[in-house]
């Protein structure tokens, strides 16, 4: 099994309305240490001795550690549990389950296959996959750190798999989370190949992965998702407003190439007196409205850029692609 480890350096304030949040990468190493600085390197061991002392494996499938403070150090674990440690005075502070808050968004296009097959699956945790890139390979570095949401307070930024999680050092839990990539398809000629394998024929253009895995065919799905944080209520209180696209693939006997839109999904998020990020009531038409008003469009959501190996900087090409055949995307 590979060892993974990671060491968070640094991460840039984002500042509000922006898109371009300046998470700089961790780094990554399968078991070396050559990447490390002298001080990242002794900071880690030190972390390491104090979790080997409750006898927690530090070297785990996925195994990552950053530095909160001068001296309060997190480790994430493929147990999907953050724990904190002092390293100045050697001392074990917390252990934390990472499990979804309520307002979690599940799409219905993908959780009634599960329930149409009568897969049992426990939707209230987060998964990692090591070996999954996720969109725009941000699943590389799954763990960073810093003022993601401009509040003056730092933040345990965690992507895994396909979700973006906030977790609140000063609250001891996750404050927001969301999925930015619910997608479930095969590309047109896997689709063509993969459908002939199970049933013949398919009658969608892109069949769904999921269901093809478990021999029956159905319609593929791209569902993506983007933040935008501001005041934009005017209340001086932070708002997190998510913005959902969903698409679902045409007949196999219709003439349009790529996916046809279902929809479009806004929420409002406020930041509570405990620190956490509740949904405000607000009507769907009201949310899209505060974005219009501030000049936010699609591309100016986050995620936007790729850390994908010769994409850096570009647009993520899955939440921008034309074939979505929605112009929101484009601008």
């Amino acid at each position: 099994m590979k060892k993974y480890f990671v060491i968070v350096c640094l991460l840039i304030s984002s500042g509000v309305h922006s898109s371009e949040v300046a998470l700089l990468k961790g780094i990554l190493s399968d078991g070396g240490v050559t990447s490390r600085t002298l001080e990242q390197k002794q900071a880690a061991i030190r972390v390491s001795r104090v979790l080997n002392e409750r006898g927690l494996d530090p070297y785990s499938a996925i195994s990552t550690t950053g530095n909160v403070g001068d001296d309060i150090w997190y480790r994430l674990f493929d147990d999907m549990v953050i724990h904190v440690v002092n390293i100045e005075k050697n001392e074990f502070l917390s252990s934390n389950d990472l499990k979804r808050p309520d307002s979690f968004k599940l799409f219905s296009e993908i959780t009634t296959q599960y329930q149409d097959l009568n897969v049992e699956t426990d939707t209230s945790s987060y998964e990692y996959t090591e070996w999954l890139e996720g969109i725009g390979c941000m699943n590389k570095s799954p763990l960073r750190y810093g003022d993601f949401n401009g509040d003056t307070n730092n933040e345990v930024v965690l992507f895994l798999d396909n979700d973006l999680v906030l977790f609140s050092p000063k609250a001891e839990k996750i404050i927001f989370s969301m999925p930015i990539d619910s997608s479930d398809w095969l590309t047109e000629a896997k689709s063509i190949t993969v459908g002939k394998d199970v049933y013949g024929t398919p009658k969608h253009k892109y069949i769904s992965k999921f269901l093809s895995q478990n021999n029956t065919l159905g319609p593929g799905h791209r569902i993506y998702g983007k933040l935008f944080m501001a005041d934009f209520d005017g209340n001086s209180k932070l708002n997190i407003i998510t913005w959902h696209k969903v698409y679902e693939s045409p007949l196999l006997t219709s003439d349009q190439q790529g996916f046809t839109k279902l929809r479009d999904e806004y929420q409002l998020f406020e930041m509570s007196d405990s620190g956490e990020y509740v949904t405000k009531v607000m009507e769907a038409d009201e949310v899209k409205t505060l974005l219009v008003d501030a000049n936010l469009t699609w591309q100016k959501g986050y995620p936007s850029k790729s850390e994908c190996a010769e994409q850096e900087g570009q647009l993520i090409p899955e939440m921008h692609d034309p074939l979505l055949n929605d112009s929101d995307v484009l601008k």
